[in-house]
């Protein structure tokens, strides 16, 4: 992981963090958008929900795992999860940005991420699309199919960046 993203102390509880939205559910636990309460500072979290003390070891182990863990995927994920949260917010207000790709999203040196270039964004109208705009090589196949665009071809574009 990155040094400079801030790290969370020792003693911080479940309760020092409000969900944002789920990112991944599965059979070992549910992963959550997080925000730390006293910072503000975003991360990503995994629940498990324990049945047994076997359960519980097994949860024990993946935390201890995951405190050890200095991966650049880590790093991704948080960038990934901002990214997300960004798309959720312009989308509530019903705009579709049509042109996401890593030459249009900034890391801050604080380590905040910010969309940019909304020069082809459009408003959606009220038959919930807008036209083909952007760069072809972030289109989801509906695009090509249906010669449209959607929230979720913005969606689509985000996860096209981050395999890149």
């Amino acid at each position: 992981m990155d040094e400079s993203y801030p790290q969370i102390e020792e003693g911080v509880e479940y309760n020092d963090f409000e969900i944002i939205f789920k990112l991944f559910g599965g059979a070992m636990g549910n992963t959550f958008l997080v925000r730390y309460k006293p910072s503000g500072v975003l991360y990503v979290m995994k629940r498990v929900d324990y049945l047994d003390e076997n359960d519980k070891r097994i949860a024990d182990e993946e935390i201890a795992q995951m405190k050890r863990l200095t991966s650049r995927y880590t790093r991704v994920l948080e960038l990934f999860a901002q990214i997300i949260l960004a798309l959720d917010f312009i989308h509530s207000q019903g705009v579709v940005h049509r042109d996401i790709k890593p030459e249009n999203i900034f890391i801050m040196e604080d380590g905040q991420v910010k969309l940019g270039d909304f020069g082809l964004s459009k408003i959606l109208n009220e038959k919930n699309y807008a036209t083909v705009a952007g760069t072809k090589q972030y289109f989801a196949l509906e695009v090509y199919i249906e010669g449209k665009m959607y929230f979720s071809t913005d969606v689509y574009a985000v996860g096209i960046c981050i395999i890149e």
